[in-house]
């Protein structure tokens, strides 16, 4: 056999022991797109979003989706850049959100989180999805209702008593506690 013949029987043989389900999105991989300080955040979303897409099955692929998710759920957006540029649409998953009391406004609509979580059941994110999926707006959205977010930040501590985001969640009650507390009313509009 040729060099070639035998390079390639040797990556198809590679191929039938380690199909590409099973071979992992490295971990380094993420971390070096995300800490990327030369890149804009829209371009990390790209970056991991192509990872993602290359292997929706690959090991590691329910990070990928996390990541997104936190770096959307950080960008303000224009109507008018939403509308600009499809982007926002079809890779970064923003949509238009309908308020009454704060005009309508472009944000993340979390379908990466939702992904993550019919996709990968068992990943040891479900916890973390569940926290940040209370951060995005419903497709109507004219107040937010402080003792709802407490009951809401309460049941996810309950369900998730050694979750990472405990500590985040646990502040977010003082917070609301504190404001409340002030005098202030429970609606924020």
């Amino acid at each position: 056999m040729k060099k070639k013949q035998i390079l390639n029987v040797l990556c198809l043989g590679l191929f039938l022991i380690f199909p590409s389900s099973i071979l992992p999105i490295e971990i380094a991989e993420i971390e070096k797109i995300i800490a990327n300080r030369k890149d804009s955040d829209l371009s990390k979303i790209i970056s991991l979003d192509k990872l993602f897409q290359a292997d929706q099955n690959a090991e590691n692929a329910d990070l990928v989706l996390l990541e997104i998710a936190k770096i959307a759920l950080k960008i303000k957006i224009t109507n008018e850049e939403y509308l600009k540029n499809s982007q926002f649409r079809t890779i970064f998953k923003f949509r238009i959100v309908k308020s009454n009391n704060f005009g309508d406004f472009a944000s993340y609509s979390g379908e990466h989180l939702t992904q993550l979580l019919n996709l990968f059941p068992k990943s040891e994110y479900i916890d973390d999805a569940e926290y940040y999926m209370l951060s995005v707006f419903p497709k109507s959205y004219n107040f937010t209702d402080l003792h709802q977010n407490r009951r809401d930040l309460q049941k996810f501590i309950k369900k998730y008593p050694a979750s990472n985001m405990r500590i985040q969640a646990e502040k977010d009650i003082r917070w609301i506690n504190d404001y409340l507390s002030k005098g202030n009313g429970p609606l924020i509009d």
